[in-house]
């Protein structure tokens, strides 16, 4: 049986704006996703471990040239411990110690300031990548930003996902066909 050839595209050539470093800058989570697990290297123990690791996606209030909203992301290990990096931005995220059993997509829509600093690509020098340092509170007075798909020009917004708005309907004996 013959096989076709899996071959990926090169990127698109895009570069993308970062937001500007070292102010605080109003941003909304707009995407919680579970990226499973995966294999890494544990430097410490000299060994590579299965690792289950979650992203968080903000958008900012700044635009780039196009109208898109500029945006980063964060990586964490799926852990709640009370040591786990996670626990600690959900903290930050939540303004209160949040529950070991914490729905991350009810985050989804939260706006806060951030605070980032551009640090310069392993890889290739040429490019930067933004890293969050600080979570603050939204100023009182601001008005929230809405969750904004990021494929939309400015000013199309779109409702949070369903999943974040309310808890899915409880199953009973009725919907149980036999």
């Amino acid at each position: 049986m013959a096989t076709t050839p899996l071959v990926a595209p090169k990127g698109s050539g895009k570069i993308f704006e970062q937001p500007t470093p070292d102010v605080p800058l109003q941003a909304v989570l707009v995407e919680v996703k579970d990226l499973g697990v995966s294999q890494k290297f544990n430097k410490f123990q000299n060994k590579m471990e299965d690792v289950h690791e979650v992203r968080y996606k903000y958008e900012f209030a700044e635009r780039d040239k196009e109208g898109f909203r500029k945006s980063t992301i964060e990586k964490f290990r799926f852990s709640m411990h009370e040591k786990a990096k996670l626990r600690a931005r959900a903290k930050q995220l939540l303004g209160k110690e949040p529950p070991m059993d914490l729905d991350h997509n009810t985050l989804l829509g939260t706006n806060v300031q951030l605070v980032g600093e551009l640090k310069p690509s392993a890889k290739d020098p040429a490019k930067s990548y933004y890293n969050i340092t600080a979570v603050l509170k939204l100023a009182p007075g601001t008005k929230p930003l809405p969750v904004v798909d990021p494929q939309r020009p400015k000013g199309q917004a779109q409702a949070a996902p369903a999943s974040a708005l309310a808890p899915a309907a409880p199953i009973s004996d009725d919907d149980i066909p036999f």
